[in-house]
């Protein structure tokens, strides 16, 4: 006979309805969770589009011979900038930090160390949170706002951030300047980056080697980042401005976690 159906395409049948049912439940846990953790863990990400403003942040720093040029340079052009530092680095040169604050821009801590902070101990990120904040403060800067390094942040790094009375920042904009692409592809990455609201992720020191020098090819392609960025803010009638200050306008915060 045909057109008839036995117990094993009605098993089949029940397994995959039963399949597809779990599925979309998953997936309205999964939603329901994201609109929570957005709710719990708000992370700054970029401030509203229909503005004429977005903040450049570099990471990493400071550095000698780069970031007083990058302070400088922005300031000269009326752009103010967030510079996430790390401790060590500022803690051998404070004149740069006294630098940068000076010409308007603002500091934030990004660690005491480039390490990720999931996966650590509680009492460490505690520490570490707190001891950054601390010593950036004992040469002047008083930090508000933290860059955890790489980008990595779970529910409990948030928290911690928070009880140190720090501000977590991400960002929605990567130049990828510290993969050194090719003069064509940076930019093309700079011209896609460079847009309202933006928050834009840039590096003036030498990333996860801190204390290490740049070398004067890595310089020289930071500089031309710099130079490039200069015009097409021009071109866009955009201004750089501090995160905090993106942040007044509105901010667009997002569940930022990770493993």
């Amino acid at each position: 006979m045909t057109g008839t159906s036995g117990p094993s395409t009605t098993r089949t049948t029940a397994r995959s309805a039963a399949a597809t049912a779990s599925g979309i439940a998953r997936d309205v846990v999964r939603r329901g969770q994201s609109r929570l953790d957005r709710r719990l863990f708000p992370t700054l990400v970029a401030g509203h589009a229909p503005t004429a403003r977005l903040a450049l942040t570099y990471d990493d720093g400071p550095t000698p011979d780069l970031t007083d040029v990058v302070a400088e340079t922005l300031a000269a052009h009326g752009h103010r900038a967030t510079f996430f530092v790390l401790v060590p680095q500022a803690e051998a040169h404070p004149y740069l930090v006294r630098r940068l604050l000076d010409l308007g821009h603002e500091v934030g801590l990004h660690g005491v160390v480039h390490e990720r902070l999931p996966g650590q101990p509680w009492s460490a990120v505690h520490r570490q949170l707190r001891d950054g904040r601390d010593r950036l403060a004992a040469i002047g800067a008083r930090p508000t706002l933290f860059r955890p390094p790489y980008g990595a942040q779970n529910r409990r790094t948030y928290l911690l951030t928070r009880a140190a009375g720090l501000r977590p920042v991400a960002w929605n904009a990567d130049v990828r300047d510290y993969q050194e692409p090719g003069p064509d592809a940076m930019r093309e990455q700079l011209a896609v980056s460079l847009r309202p609201g933006a928050v834009v992720l840039l590096h003036d020191g030498a990333g996860e080697r801190p204390g290490s020098e740049l070398t004067a090819d890595q310089r020289g392609r930071r500089l031309s980042i710099l130079d490039r960025t200069m015009v097409l803010l021009a071109e866009r009638a955009l201004t750089s401005v501090p995160v905090s200050e993106l942040s007044t306008a509105g901010a667009l915060r997002g569940a930022w976690l990770s493993a």
